[in-house]
């Protein structure tokens, strides 16, 4: 493999290949077929391709073949298995290898001998393939896009990137300042002290007195009067500036 060069690897779900309708089904990391004659096969421009299978050791290995380009491939036989092994245990096959000039090839696999007794997995395809050059300049892919290709380019010097992003935030051209807050709190409680007064006093007039009404007391009600339209016309203007935007804040924000 040369310095221009670089190992692609094709797991089993991979989508570049090929796989014969219905005839696999994944198990674990691996594809897994039973059907006599299920093949998979990869299209790719390499040199060099490595195809990977599995198998459990209780089994015996189904019949395989392999064609690269129409022309037959040979299929190697598994590393001897220790006596130690789990026979339920799966272990790794390297199934093909082949090495040829640099091409678009077809590399198809056919599991001649599947059964259910005798399953053929594949787990993945290693091929040798030039490297992509990237352009001196990256560009950018669209939102929400998933693509895998990475590159060592950077940006230009040249380019400017924002700081931020982000629109300039409003939130201060529309809260209300702190004094009005506490003019409408304050408006709001003593509104609410002359409501109770005045109540209590007629309260205590109407039911427990019950005397004539005098000069005094019309005086009285007088004073309750005015104190409660103070405290209306208060509390009202301290809701009107609550609600007024704070203009010094949206021109700053604007700004």
């Amino acid at each position: 493999m040369s310095s221009s060069e670089s190992w692609v690897v094709f797991i089993s779900n991979d989508k570049a290949l090929n796989y014969s309708a219905l005839d696999w089904m994944p198990y674990g990391n691996n594809y897994c077929t039973q059907t006599p004659g299920a093949s998979v096969s990869l299209t790719y421009e390499y040199d060099i391709a490595y195809v990977w299978g599995s198998y459990h050791p209780a089994n015996k290995l189904p019949a395989v073949s392999a064609t690269q380009d129409g022309q037959a491939a040979r299929i190697l036989p598994p590393n001897p298995i220790p006596n130690n092994t789990n026979p339920n245990s799966s272990l790794q096959w390297l199934v093909v290898f082949t090495q040829d000039g640099l091409k678009n090839h077809t590399l198809e696999i056919v599991a001649d001998g599947a059964s259910a007794a005798t399953p053929f997995c594949l787990w993945r395809i290693d091929v040798t393939a030039p490297v992509r050059q990237q352009s001196n300049f990256a560009e950018a892919s669209p939102v929400g896009s998933n693509a895998t290709t990475s590159s060592s380019s950077t940006l230009s010097a040249t380019s400017t990137v924002p700081s931020s992003t982000s629109p300039p935030s409003h939130a201060s051209s529309r809260g209300p300042s702190t004094g009005a807050l506490v003019g409408g709190v304050i408006g709001a409680v003593s509104l609410t002290l002359l409501i109770c007064g005045t109540l209590f006093f007629w309260y205590r007039r109407q039911h427990k007195h019950r005397y004539a009404p005098t000069d005094l007391d019309d005086d009285v009600l007088q004073v309750y009067a005015r104190a409660l339209l103070c405290g209306l016309s208060s509390f009202l203007e301290s809701s009107h500036n609550a609600s007024r935007p704070n203009q010094g804040g949206s021109k700053l924000a604007r700004q």
